[in-house]
């Protein structure tokens, strides 16, 4: 999903529910609904890095990670590709 498309759909749904700006954000574990938690942090830009296992948010993380198993070439290209919403 594209963050227009998350977006727009948010925008419906304050449009049709106002009083729903108020409500708690929460968030599933998965798609059966086998559990859920608030969300606690706001969404950040950043890139998605090492196969999904990691995030990085900005250049300066970026050039500081070693824990990640990207070739010493891809070090060099921090490229934001990517939204996390928690």
């Amino acid at each position: 999903m594209k963050l227009r498309e998350y977006l727009d759909r948010l925008n419906e749904m304050i449009k049709e529910n106002p009083e729903c700006l108020e409500y708690d954000v929460i968030t599933a574990k998965d798609d059966e609904g086998n559990g859920y938690d608030h969300v606690h942090w706001t969404p950040s830009v950043g890139m998605l890095i090492d196969g999904g296992y990691g995030f990085c948010s900005d250049e300066e993380d970026w050039n500081e990670d070693q824990e990640f198993s990207y070739e010493e070439e891809d070090r060099t290209q921090f490229k934001p590709d990517s939204v996390c919403l928690n």
